[in-house]
C-alpha cells in the first residue's frame, strides 16, 4: 500500500474514532473504562494549546505532546519507519516507550489524582472493582 494510501487510512481512522467519542461524550477511553489516565492523557489538549498559540498550556497537559504526531508521521515512513536495521528500530521504539512511561510516572506522582488531565473517573472499572474489595 502506498504511503499516500495508509496515511489517507489513518486519518480516516483518527477522525471516525474521534467523531465517534465525541457522539458518546467520552474524553479518554482508558480513563473511561479503568477509571485511571492513560499515559497519553493529555496529548489532543497539548496539541490545541499549541495551535491556539500557548505553548506553556500545551506542555502542561502533556510534556510530550509534540513528539506523538511526530511519532505517528515517522511510522507511516516506508519501509519499516526508523530505519531499515530492525534490531535499531525495536532498541528506538524501547527507549520511546521507556520516555513516555517515565513522564507518565513523574505526571501520576505530581498530578494524580486530583489535577486534569491526571485526574480519576470515579466511575471506572477498575475503580469500582477496586473500591467494591472487602479491604479491612
Amino acid at each position: 500500500m502506498s504511503f499516500l494510501k495508509r496515511l489517507l487510512l489513518c486519518l480516516g481512522a483518527v477522525v471516525a474514532a474521534g467523531g465517534i467519542l465525541w457522539c458518546f461524550d467520552i474524553h479518554c477511553l482508558v480513563k473511561e473504562w479503568l477509571g485511571l489516565p492513560c499515559p497519553l492523557c493529555g496529548t489532543v489538549r497539548g496539541i490545541a494549546c499549541l495551535v491556539q498559540g500557548n505553548p506553556v498550556d500545551a506542555l502542561y497537559w502533556h510534556p510530550l505532546f509534540w513528539l506523538t504526531p511526530i511519532l505517528m508521521a515517522w511510522h507511516l515512513l516506508p519501509p519499516v519507519g526508523f530505519s531499515g536495521e530492525k534490531k535499531r528500530n525495536c532498541w528506538i521504539w524501547i527507549g520511546v516507550t521507556a520516555l513516555y512511561l517515565g513522564v507518565y510516572v513523574m505526571r501520576m506522582i505530581l498530578l494524580f489524582p486530583e489535577a486534569a488531565p491526571m485526574d480519576s473517573n470515579p466511575n471506572g472499572v477498575l475503580l469500582q472493582l477496586w473500591n467494591s474489595l472487602p479491604l479491612g
